[in-house]
Protein backbone atom coordinates (compact mmCIF):
# COMPACT_ATOMS: atom_id res chain seq x y z
CA UNK A 1 0.00 0.00 0.00
CA UNK A 2 2.90 2.22 0.55
CA UNK A 3 3.97 1.86 -3.09
CA UNK A 4 0.50 2.70 -4.25
CA UNK A 5 0.64 5.90 -2.22
CA UNK A 6 3.95 6.86 -3.84
CA UNK A 7 2.58 6.27 -7.35
CA UNK A 8 -0.53 8.18 -6.50
CA UNK A 9 1.50 10.96 -5.03
CA UNK A 10 3.76 11.01 -8.03
CA UNK A 11 0.80 11.11 -10.39
CA UNK A 12 -0.64 14.00 -8.48
CA UNK A 13 2.71 15.80 -8.53
CA UNK A 14 3.10 15.10 -12.22
CA UNK A 15 -0.36 16.40 -12.98
CA UNK A 16 0.35 19.53 -10.97
CA UNK A 17 3.69 19.90 -12.70
CA UNK A 18 2.05 19.54 -16.12
CA UNK A 19 -0.59 22.06 -15.10
CA UNK A 20 2.09 24.50 -13.89
CA UNK A 21 4.17 23.98 -17.04
CA UNK A 22 1.12 24.65 -19.21
CA UNK A 23 0.48 27.87 -17.31
CA UNK A 24 4.13 28.85 -17.74
CA UNK A 25 3.96 27.98 -21.42
CA UNK A 26 0.86 30.12 -21.85
CA UNK A 27 2.58 32.99 -20.01
CA UNK A 28 5.79 32.66 -22.04
CA UNK A 29 3.75 32.52 -25.25
CA UNK A 30 1.83 35.65 -24.21
CA UNK A 31 5.09 37.46 -23.38
CA UNK A 32 6.66 36.45 -26.69
CA UNK A 33 3.57 37.60 -28.58
CA UNK A 34 3.76 40.94 -26.75
CA UNK A 35 7.45 41.21 -27.67
CA UNK A 36 6.68 40.39 -31.30
CA UNK A 37 3.86 42.94 -31.33
CA UNK A 38 6.20 45.56 -29.84
CA UNK A 39 8.90 44.73 -32.41
CA UNK A 40 6.33 44.93 -35.21
CA UNK A 41 5.27 48.35 -33.92
CA UNK A 42 8.92 49.44 -33.78
CA UNK A 43 9.50 48.24 -37.35
CA UNK A 44 6.37 50.07 -38.53
CA UNK A 45 7.51 53.22 -36.73
CA UNK A 46 10.96 52.97 -38.34
CA UNK A 47 9.37 52.50 -41.76
CA UNK A 48 7.21 55.58 -41.17
CA UNK A 49 10.27 57.58 -40.16
CA UNK A 50 12.14 56.37 -43.23
CA UNK A 51 9.26 57.39 -45.50
CA UNK A 52 9.11 60.78 -43.82
CA UNK A 53 12.86 61.25 -44.26
CA UNK A 54 12.62 60.23 -47.91
CA UNK A 55 9.81 62.73 -48.46
CA UNK A 56 11.75 65.50 -46.69
CA UNK A 57 14.88 64.68 -48.68
CA UNK A 58 12.92 64.78 -51.92
CA UNK A 59 11.39 68.14 -51.00
CA UNK A 60 14.79 69.49 -49.98
CA UNK A 61 16.33 68.31 -53.26
CA UNK A 62 13.52 69.96 -55.23
CA UNK A 63 13.96 73.17 -53.23
CA UNK A 64 17.73 73.18 -53.77
CA UNK A 65 17.31 72.53 -57.50
CA UNK A 66 14.71 75.29 -57.79
CA UNK A 67 16.93 77.71 -55.85
CA UNK A 68 19.89 76.80 -58.06
CA UNK A 69 17.82 77.32 -61.19
CA UNK A 70 16.63 80.70 -59.90
CA UNK A 71 20.20 81.76 -59.08
CA UNK A 72 21.41 80.68 -62.53
CA UNK A 73 18.57 82.58 -64.21
CA UNK A 74 19.26 85.64 -62.06
CA UNK A 75 22.97 85.50 -62.90
CA UNK A 76 22.17 85.12 -66.59
CA UNK A 77 19.82 88.12 -66.45
CA UNK A 78 22.45 90.18 -64.65
CA UNK A 79 25.04 89.17 -67.22
CA UNK A 80 22.69 90.05 -70.07
CA UNK A 81 21.96 93.42 -68.45
CA UNK A 82 25.67 94.12 -68.05
CA UNK A 83 26.30 93.13 -71.67
CA UNK A 84 23.45 95.36 -72.78
CA UNK A 85 24.78 98.25 -70.68
CA UNK A 86 28.26 97.79 -72.14
CA UNK A 87 26.87 97.64 -75.67
CA UNK A 88 24.83 100.81 -75.07
CA UNK A 89 27.87 102.55 -73.58
CA UNK A 90 29.98 101.50 -76.57
CA UNK A 91 27.34 102.83 -78.97
CA UNK A 92 27.11 106.09 -77.02
CA UNK A 93 30.88 106.46 -77.11
CA UNK A 94 30.91 105.73 -80.86
CA UNK A 95 28.32 108.45 -81.41
CA UNK A 96 30.22 110.87 -79.20
CA UNK A 97 33.47 110.08 -81.04
CA UNK A 98 31.76 110.60 -84.38
CA UNK A 99 30.37 113.92 -83.11
CA UNK A 100 33.85 114.93 -81.88
CA UNK A 101 35.36 113.99 -85.26
CA UNK A 102 32.75 116.09 -87.09
CA UNK A 103 33.34 119.01 -84.72
CA UNK A 104 37.10 118.65 -85.18
CA UNK A 105 36.71 118.54 -88.97
CA UNK A 106 34.45 121.60 -88.89
CA UNK A 107 36.90 123.51 -86.71
CA UNK A 108 39.78 122.44 -88.94
CA UNK A 109 37.90 123.56 -92.06
CA UNK A 110 36.93 126.83 -90.39
CA UNK A 111 40.53 127.48 -89.38
CA UNK A 112 41.85 126.59 -92.85
CA UNK A 113 39.31 128.92 -94.42
CA UNK A 114 40.10 131.64 -91.91
CA UNK A 115 43.85 131.23 -92.62
CA UNK A 116 43.17 131.42 -96.35
CA UNK A 117 41.10 134.55 -95.84
CA UNK A 118 43.87 136.09 -93.75
CA UNK A 119 46.50 135.08 -96.30
CA UNK A 120 44.37 136.64 -99.00
CA UNK A 121 44.18 139.91 -97.09
CA UNK A 122 47.86 140.06 -96.45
Amino acid sequence: MHDHFKVSFNEHDCRQLVKDLRKQLVEVKREKEEQITKLDEDVAHCKDQLQELKARTELLNKYIKKQSDVKVQCSQRQQQNKESDLYNERERLKQELAKEKRAHAEIENYLKKHIEDLDGKV
